[in-house]
């Protein structure tokens, strides 16, 4: 997206921007207005990729203010309008150095500070037997400790057994279907929330075989990467 300076720039640049400033003995317009307008218009296009052209005509600018008379959307049919959730994922050099604590203790301090807080684990690699059901212990801890409703199936959409991997390697598994799941269970975990935390599997590179390391999981979500290590 235009930052502020970026946007600024942006109005001194143009051949009416002695205008803008008050020449000819007129006021000066809201120019941070028109900076403002430039800085949203820039992160709305970020946000929704499927628009594909917009048009104000005409932006009407005068000392109190900005008005944007008429506008026209292209927005390509094949496209999503779904707006991105700031999204982090906590992987680990290792396992065993404390990401589902870091992971749970950012999801508590952002409630805390007042914010909608998601939570998903795309490859389950804790596992344990629970109701018959092979289930890995840190989506089951978060939904507790951050106080989701949301189902099983959507926290840990791909569970990391030693029978999937042994079809990965057969073969049996595809990376894409699997990876288009994911996102799948992201943007129904996503919606409404303010913050998605994603949590990594093992190490960071668990899920090489389906092309779901956590690098590739960030790339599909979009996300920051907060990585774990171990210190001596």
């Amino acid at each position: 997206p235009v930052s502020e300076p970026e946007a600024a720039a942006m109005t001194r640049e143009i051949d009416a921007a002695p205008l803008l400033r008050g020449a000819r003995g007129r006021d000066p317009v809201a120019v941070d207005g028109v900076v403002e307008v430039i800085q949203r218009l820039s992160q709305l296009v970020t946000d929704f990729p499927a628009i594909l052209e917009l048009d104000i005509n005409p932006l009407v600018a005068t000392p109190d203010g900005v008005d944007a008379v008429d506008v026209r959307l292209t927005v390509d049919p094949g496209g999503t309008l779904k707006m991105h959730t700031p999204t982090i994922l906590v992987a680990s050099v290792a396992d065993g150095t404390g990401k589902t604590t870091v992971t749970l203790a950012l999801g508590r301090l952002a409630r805390e500070r007042g914010l909608d807080v998601g939570y998903m684990k795309p490859k389950g690699t804790r596992l344990q037997s629970s109701a018959g059901k092979t289930l890995d212990r840190d989506p089951m801890l978060a939904r507790e400790l951050l106080g989701l409703d949301a189902e099983m199936h959507q926290l840990e959409p791909v569970v990391y057994s030693p029978t999937f991997v042994d079809g990965a390697i057969r073969g049996q598994e595809d990376p894409d279907e699997l990876g288009a799941i994911v996102e799948e269970r992201f943007g129904e975990l996503a919606a409404g929330t303010d913050l998605m935390l994603v949590e990594g599997g093992g190490d960071w590179t668990t899920g090489g075989i389906v092309d779901l390391t956590d690098a590739d999981v960030a790339d599909r979500l979009d996300a920051a990467v907060v990585l774990v290590a171990t210190y001596e």
